[in-house]
């Protein structure tokens, strides 16, 4: 089983937005992970500040494309988050674009 995470310290895999085509070598890894992935497993931790955040939302839609099945799992961790309101809005913000979401009675 291929199994693939990212944190919050993410940057490199950001696409580089000067023309929209350029990728750095670590996500031109993770395109080849993808493709053999099943399933892209994932929390809300990387979704607290970007560069982080832009890396997980392009991961996602990178592994989507690719035919994974999108699996979130929020594991809320309030003292991480500036606030519970930017942590409901953010987390919340990507549950119509999983497939499966795994919550827990605190997360609800």
């Amino acid at each position: 089983m291929t199994r693939l995470f990212i944190n919050h310290q993410c940057s490199p895999l950001l696409v580089h937005e000067d023309d929209g085509s350029q990728f750095t070598v670590r996500l031109r890894l993770l395109l080849v992970l993808y493709c053999q992935a099943k399933v892209f497993h994932y929390g809300s931790i990387s979704l607290i500040v970007e560069p982080s955040r832009s890396a997980h939302l392009k991961a996602m839609e990178v592994a989507k494309d690719a035919g994974c099945l999108l699996s979130y799992d929020p594991n809320l961790r309030l003292p991480l988050w500036p606030s519970a309101e930017e942590a409901r809005v953010q987390i919340k913000s990507i549950w119509d674009k999983t497939d499966v979401i795994k919550v827990s009675d605190v997360e609800l």
